[in-house]
């Protein structure tokens, strides 16, 4: 079975990804574009908490830094305020430094802004 560590390229939230989950959806995504042969045990179940600023990642931990949780923020009242096809996201890179014990939790923040290809 994969897991988030199995991932070689950088997890993309495009301006396309506005919905409910944008983090779940843009590591399923990953999954799918770096991984084709993974099954769909392979992906992983995410939640995100925007209370804790915490998300769970199969059964690990990660803490999500201020500026990532501003632009989930960000997306997620734009979803409950603006028409779908109306709503702006710049395309991030999240870099990710995962936990190196079970008891550890792991780190996701902006890694990188990608160019708009409007």
């Amino acid at each position: 079975m994969y897991t988030l560590e199995d991932l070689t390229n950088p997890i993309v939230v495009y301006t396309y990804d506005a919905g409910y989950n944008i983090l779940e959806k843009a590591i399923i995504n990953a999954f799918h574009e770096d991984m084709p042969h993974a099954c769909l045990d392979d992906i992983p179940y995410v939640e995100y908490n925007p209370d804790t600023g915490e998300v769970e990642v199969d059964d690990k931990f990660y803490e999500i830094d201020r500026e990532l949780q501003d632009y989930l923020n960000d997306a997620r009242k734009q979803l409950h305020s603006v028409p779908l096809p109306q709503i702006k996201l710049k395309s991030i890179e999240i870099q990710i430094t995962h936990p190196e014990t079970e008891d550890e939790k792991g780190f996701m923040k902006i890694g990188a802004y990608r160019p708009s290809l409007n």
